[in-house]
């Protein structure tokens, strides 16, 4: 991305329009060099910047490229990283590996008073002079933790965030729907056991002896959302709960340091990796003062779950109140997925702007539909062998081609049918770390089904059973377009093409149709239109009209573009479409014939 390069160019009119006062949401394309081109330009304007996103390859990596692409090769950029980089933390999890599955770890001491605080790559930041740092990178999980937390070091960082002149909150539509902390109620763990090991144990025995009690409270509560599961597909299924006292932030702390002690003898307790982490799960659900409890039905069966109401709006509302009002700076929250949701709540009052898919990647892809659509419950039995089959000839065409399957185990089922087969194939699954704001060079895949999750999975982060769909049809429709748009050529040059089994043209339609205040129309768990403000250029969907214009041009080779029409009876709009797809797939061709002394324009294979 030289300083000449639409993508630089144009995301420096956007950094020079973002609004002073008011946070601006950026609408933008996939792929669009939205993020890395705000912070190129942000070093060469000498703007010190924050770069927050949902995963450490998003926020880490994006920002390293944002030097690459500025003027300033030598500019510094510093990471907040997770404590598991802690170098004492580090060596203990060498030494306990299994230490390092607990997503938590607290830092062992005040990190000024470590020895080695002056090595540790966790407090690179804090050891840097603040006026030398041109931008800072972290997750939106780090920034929770440091906001949550009231440790010296927690002040510290975040007194130095708050020097920064812009703040990008990138892939901000994943405040739709946040990670949150969960524990299954049914079917139910057994607490006795748990209880009697740790009875002794004064950090670790409250939470348990706690949750126990809490348990016992709530069963009423379960028993009257399973009777009601027949009505799951018209109500919201969850329960928020009142008056529960969370406990103190240094009994958490207290506690989490306890279970790293529990996980690293858990032969001792005769405890597996699982249930370690189930007691690290009522330590943090019981660390918060907002709960809800809620019905889901998976492929396992009926489930309730108690979950903590999310955090990371709390964690951001906290952050932007530290910001001084009476000093100018700009926040961006962008994204190419933002849904039918109104995040006013979250940002405030706030300015919109679109940032144009300048390189015209869109245009350049072309998605093929099937014919049928994919069960994500009987696909192992009533399109088995229709999957298997088109699975084995898209490898056979294009070997060690990218799966990308509606869920994770459908990719199992499909590499293992696959390998009986005597195939081994790069298989994937929407949501993967592959698939969400990452690059990659290939420029094929194939969509096994589409995304999916559960009817009532969302009902414990909203207030109603419609915010529920339309958070859950969005959040199915932005898991498709950011998977396939891994496979786009972000310079627009290079074609890519997207092969779907067992996924319908007009399900595609809905699922790549992406603008300004996209709009959802549900029909209880059904969309049926999805419209906008305003959108991108879409891709290409190889629709059925392609195959029937193909079809007549080869039985009607020189028909003219007027009688296609009137024979097919579609648009002038969509036939103009599937005219430029199919000549750009040099398919067909034009072919000008005189005709009374006039040139008419026909087409022929």
């Amino acid at each position: 991305m030289p300083n000449d390069d639409p993508r630089y160019t144009t995301t420096r009119t956007i950094l020079k329009k973002l609004n002073d006062r008011l946070p601006t949401k950026l609408n933008k394309d996939t792929r669009a060099g939205a993020t890395t081109g705000l912070g190129a330009n942000a070093i060469d304007a000498g703007m010190r910047f924050v770069l927050i996103g949902p995963t450490k390859e998003i926020a880490h990596n994006t920002i390293k490229d944002s030097i690459k692409y500025s003027s300033k090769g030598s500019a510094k950029i510093k990471l907040l990283i997770s404590n598991h980089a802690c170098l004492k933390n580090k060596k203990m999890v060498e030494k306990y590996p299994d230490v390092g599955k607990i997503p938590i770890l607290p830092l062992p001491e005040k990190c000024e008073e470590c020895k080695h605080f002056y090595q540790c790559p966790v407090t690179d930041f804090l050891r840097t002079n603040i006026r030398d740092i041109d931008g800072v990178g972290l997750t939106y999980q780090k920034l929770m933790a440091v906001m949550l937390s009231d440790s010296k070091t927690a002040e510290r960082i975040k007194k130095r965030l708050t020097h920064a002149k812009l703040y990008i909150f990138d892939e901000a539509h994943n405040y739709e729907t946040p990670d949150v902390v969960n524990i299954q109620m049914y079917p139910h763990h057994d607490m006795s056991r748990y209880q009697e090991l740790f009875k002794e144990n004064k950090k670790i025995s409250p939470f348990l002896e706690n949750f126990a009690e809490l348990k016992h409270r709530l069963q009423i509560h379960v028993i009257e959302l399973l009777h009601a599961k027949d009505d799951a597909l018209k109500n919201r299924m969850a329960i928020d709960l009142k008056d529960i006292d969370s406990i103190h932030f240094k009994q958490t702390v207290a506690a989490l340091k306890e279970v790293i002690e529990v996980m690293k003898h858990r032969d001792r307790f005769g405890l597996s990796v699982g249930d370690v982490l189930f007691i690290f799960n009522v330590i943090m659900i019981l660390s918060t003062k907002q709960l809800v409890l809620h019905y889901m039905k998976t492929d396992d069966g009926d489930s309730v779950h108690l979950s903590a109401k999310d955090g990371l709006h709390l964690s951001t509302k906290l952050f932007l109140s530290m910001l001084n009002p009476e000093k100018k700076k700009k926040i961006v929250f962008t994204s190419a997925t933002f849904g039918d949701y109104d995040y006013t709540p979250i940002f405030g009052f706030h300015d919109q702007i679109v940032m144009p898919d300048v390189m015209k990647s869109n245009e350049k892809m072309t998605i093929y539909p099937d014919t049928f659509k994919m069960d994500d419950i009987n696909y192992s039995k009533r399109y088995a062998e229709r999957i298997i089959d088109a699975a084995v000839e898209y490898e056979k065409k294009y070997p060690g081609i990218r799966f990308v399957c509606m869920k994770k185990n459908v990719a199992f089922w499909l590499q293992h049918r696959l390998k009986e087969k005597g195939y081994k194939i790069n298989i994937d699954y929407y949501r993967s770390d592959r698939t969400i704001g990452v690059s990659s060079d290939e420029r094929r895949c194939v969509c096994v089904g589409a995304p999916t999750s559960p009817i009532n999975a969302y009902d414990g982060i909203v207030d109603t059973f419609e915010q529920s769909q339309k958070r859950r049809t969005d959040d199915n429709h932005a898991a498709f377009w950011q998977a396939i748009s891994r496979f786009k050529d972000p310079a627009g040059v290079v074609e890519s093409h997207i092969f779907c089994i067992g996924i319908k043209e007009e399900e595609i339609k809905k699922m790549i149709k992406w603008g300004i205040n996209r709009k959802l129309y549900m029909n209880g768990i059904v969309c049926e239109r999805v419209g906008n403000d305003g959108g991108f250029a879409m891709p290409i969907v190889f629709s059925r009209n392609c195959g029937r214009v193909l079809k007549m041009v080869k039985k009607r080779n020189g028909i003219s573009h007027n009688d296609l029409r009137k024979r097919l009876k579609i648009s002038s709009e969509e036939l103009n479409m599937v005219i430029t797809k199919l000549k750009n797939d040099g398919l067909i061709q034009n072919n000008v014939v005189n005709t009374k002394g006039r040139s008419k324009t026909t087409y022929r294979v």
